[in-house]
């Protein structure tokens, strides 16, 4: 196989969910976004979310939900509305919260 186009989306942590195909024909996959580094692997992020088209152009970028510690998306689906529906983690002080978030 021969690549046609390889596209960079920093998030600036490195979490990322695996893509999906959302029935308008784009594409959107959820990340994390780095708001600040506290000390070697410690950092504070929110959830992101990124729509792009099949040329790997952005259509939006959403930030979003509070700041914690591995806050990211793991998984998305989309429902016969077109809500996308999205399964995420969040890491607070003790243990780890898992997360659903619905979205228009």
């Amino acid at each position: 196989m021969k690549p046609i186009w390889t596209k960079y989306y920093p998030s600036g942590v490195g979490h990322a969910a695996f893509i999906s195909v959302v029935k308008d024909g784009n594409l959107i996959f959820g990340s994390d976004t780095l708001i600040e580094r506290l000390a070697g692997t410690l950092y504070k992020s929110r959830k992101q979310l990124f729509k792009i088209d099949t040329n790997g152009s952005i259509l939006w970028r959403k930030i979003h939900d509070e700041i914690g510690g591995g806050n990211h998306y793991g998984i998305l689906i989309e429902d016969k509305k077109h809500e996308i529906f999205a399964l995420g983690r969040r890491e607070p002080l003790f243990g780890i919260h898992f997360t659903l978030t619905k979205l228009t």
